[in-house]
């Protein structure tokens, strides 16, 4: 098989997924360091792009997805070396197998199905990474279950020649690679006209604005007018008047007329006319100025509409230039990954480590003073706090959940679990557990080390479940077992 004569002997040294994607980049290269001693594997998910092959595609740095999924990835596959592909006739789907010294872990991939999907396993066959939740006969496929094949009927579906010429793989990337990336450019141009279509009616709508602001401003000499009137002939006016009539004396014949406030002194009625008049003048040439910025906007977004119009596509690039011109989109740094963040932030603490079903990092404080940093410090207020109930002693336990993110009942669940297990319940078949967001624990003056207030808490009910404890407390580094 093309595959494991190209990738014989090489090691994992990184893996990666572009964002929005559930793809799997994983790099690797020979431990001797010839000449050729690098690939990329590219498992594609998705019905209409699906395949395992090798890549020599490049994405730019932006392009990849940082958190606990790719981080456990990485964790469990980098250092490996690739043992060979299996594949099973007549059937949309892998075993790909990595091995050192006697650990063994396998990557499971189906190609069919309208997403596809992908998991890590051990030797054992338990999952300890999946590329999304699934489900296999109606039951949903959790880390720490064992990975079920789907069913099949040997020779039900019959071997059909490959319509790409040898070398397979070469003819598959390279044929692949420009639709995903025609695809990729096709959706990202759709994206950035709408967003641009957005932009434009609000940029037209502030332009509409300040023209009537502008033309308002114009008439502060009448505003000035009219105060210099009221001050002339406006304390001949009944106090109940609700309007004075006077001569126009730069128009014979014709009349102004002045609005009143019974109640309020003439005197205090002109001098807001003049204080109007007064912000009117000083206010006119920024106006002014901002309605010229405005229109240089509108010409260029004009310019832009046209370009957009004139192609159907444009390549991811080209797009972003076009946005960063318009100052529709900033430069952004590449994200640091979840687990470096908080590592530097915990840098010398060792927190205990744990990952959620759906792949979330979960911290546990070891004593006290870590307790009272993971709550009041470390967590954002998305976070799941966690504590044992009935007011006993124990860990306090963070879900980190990405913005916009909530969690499962499995995940739930999870921090649960390591909230008994990590106080004085431990090892109690029923416990129960508070939780609430992050932002709602605080800290008054004065309360002692490790105490701290939960408002909005809620109750879990958490059995006694080994499997789901042992698989947590390996999905932890080494060192941070416990």
């Amino acid at each position: 098989m093309e595959l494991d004569a190209a990738l014989g002997g090489m090691v994992v040294r990184d893996a990666a997924q572009p964002r929005d994607s559930e793809d799997l980049l994983i790099y690797m290269r020979r431990p001797d360091g010839e000449v050729h001693a690098s690939a990329a594997l590219h498992i594609a998910m998705g019905r209409t792009r699906a395949r395992v092959c090798l890549t020599n595609r490049r994405w730019p740095k932006t392009a990849w997805a940082s958190g606990p999924r790719i981080d456990q990835v990485k964790q469990s596959l980098v250092g490996k070396r690739f043992a060979g592909c299996e594949t099973v006739d007549g059937e949309q789907r892998c075993r790909i197998l990595f091995a050192a010294e006697s650990e063994r872990l396998h990557l499971e991939v189906e190609l069919f199905g309208l997403r596809g999907f992908w998991t890590l396993t051990n030797a054992a066959g338990r999952m300890l990474v999946l590329s999304r939740l699934a489900k296999r006969s109606g039951q949903p496929m959790r880390i720490g279950g064992v990975y079920a094949a789907p069913g099949h009927s040997p020779g039900s579906r019959p071997e059909l020649a490959s319509r790409f010429p040898p070398p397979i793989l070469a003819s598959i990337d390279r044929a692949y690679s420009e639709s995903d990336q025609e695809e990729e450019g096709s959706r990202l141009f759709t994206q950035a006209k709408r967003r641009l279509d957005k932009a434009f009616r609000k940029l037209r709508a502030q332009i509409a604005g300040l023209e009537t602001q502008r033309l308002a401003m114009l008439d502060a000499a009448k505003l000035r007018q009219r105060a210099d009137l009221l001050l002339a002939f406006g304390f001949a006016a009944k106090k109940t008047a609700t309007e004075l009539l006077v001569e126009n004396p730069n128009q014979a014949g014709e009349q102004i007329r002045i609005k009143l406030q019974p109640g309020r002194s003439i005197q205090s009625q002109a001098e807001a006319l003049y204080k109007k008049a007064r912000k009117y003048e000083d206010g006119l040439p920024i106006a002014e100025e901002r309605l010229r910025q405005l229109k240089a906007q509108e010409t260029q977004f004009l310019a832009a509409q046209a370009r957009f119009s004139a192609t159907e596509t444009l390549d991811a690039e080209h797009i972003t230039r076009e946005l960063l011109d318009l100052g529709l989109e900033t430069p952004k740094a590449r994200p640091k990954p979840e687990e470096a963040r908080i590592r530097k932030m915990t840098k010398g603490e060792n927190l205990r480590r744990a990952v959620s079903t759906e792949g979330y990092l979960i911290l546990i404080g070891r004593n006290n003073r870590q307790n009272d940093r993971l709550s009041t410090s470390l967590a954002r207020g998305n976070d799941l706090w966690f504590h044992i109930g009935r007011g006993q002693a124990g860990s306090h336990v963070l879900l980190r959940l990405p913005k916009g993110k909530t969690a499962s009942l499995d995940s739930l669940l999870d921090a649960g679990t390591l909230a008994v297990h990590f106080s004085k319940s431990r090892g109690e078949p029923i416990a129960e557990v508070i939780y609430t967001q992050a932002k709602h624990v605080s800290k008054p003056k004065g309360l002692a080390p490790g105490k701290v207030l939960a408002d909005h808490a809620k109750a879990l009910r958490v059995d006694l479940d080994l499997p789901r404890l042992e698989r947590l407390l390996n999905s932890a580094d080494e060192d941070q077992q416990t």
